[in-house]
């Protein structure tokens, strides 16, 4: 029989990658790549095995750390530049056709990503001896929750934070590739200009969803589970029956935000060491993390130094975490994924809500579902004791059901939200591309069941309260990125939506985003190459189905804006937001001190604001468009 690598022992014929039981625990706690976070040794490798590879242009200066299949060198690269660079390669014992398949894919994973907030990939190859490296982007920065705690960052700065974690994860996840591993250590922070930048490393256990994934290629092997016990989601302990997606990274990124808001992560790594394999696995799959102001009761004399690096008080502190922020984590943390927001940009679009003061998703679960999560858990020494009890609940259910089935609840239909579709951009010099892919991707969206485009003829109307008339039907649709979000913002549609296409050598690049026109942020973004010209049309089609689920999951909830009449004509937007500032001060009966100063500003921004209409139950109204301003055309303007 073989022996562990690392130990020594005696290995079954089931051990994964060639481990014993023992160690696979220990690479699982400690595959990351930097500092170890629970002040454990990494599994020891020998590493003045790096000297003797041949990395060509790039000199190994130290080891950094290894990861559960590689180990990372900091190196210099000599040429063309020279820079330090992060050199990842397999380590040694562990170069199975297995491992080197996986390695492979994490490779392809990293290529195929660009964003800020991910770590680049520069280069790849092979030694002389066949061992597989990448070179990517070398980042002097600390875990996450490090960094957050040195520099004492308060609840919302930290959210900031792991907003833009949110978004890399997305964009990841946007490429068909799932993380897997997401943990502090795998999210180090560095700043520019000032800022803090968090970087995702380490997509060395990344699993390929079917956007791309090779049928045959095993990524992990049958019974392994693949990432880190305390932030692993339920399904990666379900090792013999896994089946993974973007989710789990959900799951992973609820751990995250649970330990940057209270400093704890939902399990102990201590105990989760201590309870053995299958105990673990049990805990991962089974136990629900307790609520954050219940967990902040238990911290005992540690609450008082966690408040501090939040720059608060422990009382404040669990004031701060009740409500929303609970809610928002522990729907993160749900146990069954079909609980769990749908998408990580669902996850960030509850969080942002949350910074805006707008009500979120997430909601604390109903009595029937936290006792039906009890009876599951205590399902043998509760038995006996409840069967009486359920045939009660039985009866009194039946009863309920007979006395309501004559008034059946009407079912209600969601309203679709409406966007506005900006001008397609064909960046290409190919005309063939002018109209046609715009008219693809609107009759795409047009026949989604959760968005709605705002119609050309409310688009011509817009245009002209604008003081932008188009030039004839043949205009309407040529709307820039900028139009667009104006039309959205006076229209109070849900988001602009904009499409491209550029050259890439003889291939093209599809591109699709979709923005909050009051903010400017990106709700959904995807992006796919396209090899020949005639596959664009149905590349785009394709795209925008995905990307209409993703949007639509992103969306915010805005309020309905008043009607506005149709001589409210201003070719300002800061005239048109404070005179409709004032119509919605008016509409909920505000006092005349609220809604004089907002009708007094529009019509300073806009002299020649075109409104002659009196607002409704007042003495006050606006000029016309062809008359100059006076005040006494507004009694009390």
């Amino acid at each position: 029989m073989p022996n562990c690598p690392h130990c020594e022992a005696e290995l079954g014929s089931g051990d994964p990658a060639g481990l014993c039981p023992n160690c696979l625990i220990q690479g699982a706690f400690d595959s990351s790549i930097g500092a170890d976070e629970n002040g454990t040794q990494t599994i020891d490798t020998a590493i003045a095995a790096a000297g003797d590879d041949d990395f060509g242009r790039y000199h190994i200066l130290q080891r950094l750390g290894e990861g559960g299949m590689g180990t990372v060198y900091l190196a210099e690269q000599r040429e063309p530049i020279r820079r330090r660079v992060a050199l990842k390669v397999v380590k040694l014992g562990m170069d199975t056709g297995q491992v080197l398949a996986r390695f492979a894919k994490e490779r392809q994973a990293l290529a195929m990503m660009d964003h800020p907030n991910i770590a680049r990939i520069f280069d790849a190859g092979a030694t002389q001896r066949g061992r597989p490296y990448f070179v990517m982007e070398y980042i002097e920065g600390v875990p996450v929750t490090q960094y957050c705690d040195g520099k004492r960052m308060t609840i919302g700065q930290r959210l900031e934070v792991f907003l833009s974690v949110c978004r890399a994860v997305e964009h990841a996840h946007q490429k068909g590739v799932i993380h897997r591993d997401l943990k502090p250590s795998n999210v180090l922070v560095t700043e520019q200009e000032g800022r803090p930048l968090a970087k995702v490393i380490d997509f060395g256990i990344a699993k390929a969803t079917d956007q791309w994934a090779v049928e045959n290629t095993l990524i992990t092997q049958f019974g392994e589970m693949v990432g880190t016990p305390e932030y692993a989601s339920p399904e990666q302990a379900a090792v013999m029956t896994a089946d993974v997606d973007e989710t789990s990274d959900v799951y992973s990124l609820g751990v995250l935000l649970y330990e940057l808001l209270i400093g704890s992560v939902p399990f102990d790594a201590a105990r989760m060491r201590q309870a053995g394999l299958a105990e673990m696995l049990r805990i991962i799959r089974e136990e629900d993390a307790s609520p954050l102001p219940r967990k902040l009761s238990t911290m005992g004399a540690a609450l008082t130094g966690i408040a501090a690096h939040r720059q608060t008080d422990p009382a404040a502190l669990r004031r701060l975490v009740d409500g929303d922020l609970n809610w928002i984590t522990m729907k993160a943390l749900e146990k069954t994924r079909e609980r769990r927001y749908a998408s990580v940009a669902a996850l960030a679009a509850d969080i942002q809500r949350h910074l805006e003061d707008r009500p979120v998703l997430a909601s604390p679960p109903s009595r029937l579902y936290r006792a039906g999560k009890f009876l599951r858990r205590h399902r043998l020494a509760s038995l006996g004791s409840t069967a009486g009890l359920a045939l009660i609940l039985l009866s009194g259910m039946t009863v309920w059901l007979l006395l309501h089935r004559a008034a059946p609840p009407r079912p209600r239909l969601a309203e679709k939200k409406t966007i506005v579709l900006a001008d397609f951009s064909n960046a290409t010099a190919d005309p063939a591309f002018d109209g046609t892919l715009g008219q693809t991707l609107a009759g795409r969206l047009a026949n989604s069941q959760d968005l709605a485009l705002l119609s050309d003829s409310r688009v011509s109307q817009t245009l002209r309260l604008m003081g932008r008339p188009p030039a004839g039907p043949e205009d309407v649709a040529k709307l820039t990125p900028a139009i667009a979000a104006e039309i959205c913002e006076r229209t109070a549609s849900a988001a602009v939506v904009e499409g491209s296409i550029t050259s890439l050598g003889n291939e093209y690049l599809l591109s699709l985003r979709a923005r909050n026109c009051r903010t400017g942020d990106v709700l959904s973004e995807e992006q796919a190459p396209v090899a020949k010209k005639e596959d664009v049309a149905r590349t785009l089609s394709q795209m925008a189905s995905r990307f209409q689920t993703r949007t639509s999951e992103s969306l915010p909830n805005l309020e309905k804006e008043p009607s506005l009449s149709a001589e409210a004509t201003t070719s300002s937007l800061d005239a048109w937001r404070s005179y409709s500032a004032a119509m919605k001060a008016q509409q909920r009966r505000a006092e005349a001190a609220e809604t004089i100063p907002l009708l007094r500003r529009a019509v300073e921004i806009d002299p020649q604001f075109g409104h002659g209409v009196r607002l409704p139950g007042t003495a006050i109204c606006l000029p016309r468009r062809d008359r100059t301003w006076r005040p006494e055309y507004s009694q009390g303007l």
